[in-house]
């Protein structure tokens, strides 16, 4: 066995880790370097080199839906509503279903810039069993109402983050669901949803080659590190749209959230979350073991 702390394992100022033993991948193969520029900031220290052909990641930086035109990436901001129903522990969001389904008619759309878009281009992810449920549901319905063409809607791939681990798409479309503070110790104790789970946040934002959309409540997900940083970078660059104005004190990093306080918290006591009873091991099967393959 291996020690993990041995000196041969560890990086030299000077002349970085021995090839010996560790080799690092950084040329990346699969994204626009625009959506390559925040995971590669946050989680590898800005050494990701972006290798891909521009001709596909960069067929989206003129789409007539971009609020700002060579930034391939949207942050749809949406004061939905997390709902369940039943006793079912898994939540949903009509509002953001709503918004993720109007995206995909207007990439389907033969006004789009002249970009073919297929089925098998598009992904969907969502860290809810029941929203990737109701997903479905209303682009059946848009096909039924033929908003949106039978064909076109094959091949679409709808499923939590972890479907999407080792997989890419030219087109990722995030459904982030949760809306409201009540429900977010249950998710921190059971490990569901994307706060505070840094390793799902990462391989959300990272399946994308060409075009990455983001639909969820700023004011809630800004409270945790990771996604505040995306929030704002979206911002800044002029990706953020939507109903919700953007929270700017709520982004300043200096301040503590009551969510992050109630984090620290959870980390210290274990509380029971509300209605832990109704936690199924099927539904908790919404967050399996991660594999190695980020």
């Amino acid at each position: 066995m291996t020690d993990e702390n041995s000196s041969v394992y560890k990086k030299n100022p000077d002349t970085g880790y021995d090839e010996r033993y560790i080799t690092k991948l950084l040329k990346n193969f699969r994204s626009h370097e625009t959506l390559l520029r925040l995971p590669s900031k946050m989680f590898y220290l800005s050494e990701l080199k972006t290798s891909a052909d521009p001709a596909l990641t960069g067929q989206f930086l003129q789409w007539e839906h971009l609020p700002k035109k060579k930034f391939p990436m949207i942050f749809h901001s949406v004061a939905g509503k997390d709902q369940r129903e039943a006793r079912s522990p898994s939540f949903f969001n009509p509002d953001e279903c709503a918004v993720v389904v109007e995206y995909v008619k207007k990439l389907f759309d033969k006004t789009g810039g002249g970009i073919k878009v297929t089925g098998k281009d598009i992904g969907i992810i969502s860290p809810y069993r029941r929203q990737v449920g109701k997903i479905l549901d209303l682009l059946n319905t848009y096909v039924q109402k033929k908003l949106i063409n039978a064909e076109q809607k094959k091949g679409i791939t709808v499923g939590s983050t972890e479907v999407f681990q080792g997989q890419e798409r030219k087109i990722i479309i995030i459904s982030t669901v949760r809306s409201s503070e009540q429900f977010l110790q249950s998710d921190f104790k059971h490990h569901l949803g994307f706060l505070r789970n840094s390793k799902r946040f990462n391989v959300a934002i990272t399946r994308s080659k060409a075009l990455l959309i983001v639909v969820g409540n700023p004011l809630l997900l800004c409270q945790d590190e990771h996604w505040r940083e995306l929030i704002s970078y979206a911002h800044e660059n002029g990706g953020y749209v939507g109903g919700v104005r953007f929270p700017s004190d709520l982004l300043e990093h200096e301040r503590l959230s009551r969510v992050e306080t109630a984090f620290k918290k959870m980390d210290l006591l274990a509380i029971e979350p509300p209605e832990a009873n109704a936690i199924t091991q099927i539904e908790l099967q919404e967050a399996p073991e991660w594999r190695a393959d980020f």
